[in-house]
């Protein structure tokens, strides 16, 4: 039976988007750890991956990791 992970991937980014009441860090952590829920362990080839509120969030995921 196959797994359904594009549900659950689509459904943690509408509600970012969605969500008034979240700031907008608090938004990408989330996606970030929906992400790594489902295996992403390749997060250093994203466009994003040198964008400073995605460096700022991984600090404090992963505090004294090099990157």
């Amino acid at each position: 039976m196959g797994w359904c992970s594009g549900t659950e991937t689509f459904d943690a980014a509408m509600d970012m988007i969605f969500n008034e009441e979240k700031s907008l860090k608090e938004k990408v952590r989330e996606l970030i750890k929906t992400w790594q829920g489902m295996d992403w362990d390749c997060e250093g080839e994203s466009a994003y991956w040198d964008h400073p509120l995605f460096r700022e969030i991984w600090q404090e995921m992963y505090p004294g990791e090099e990157f």
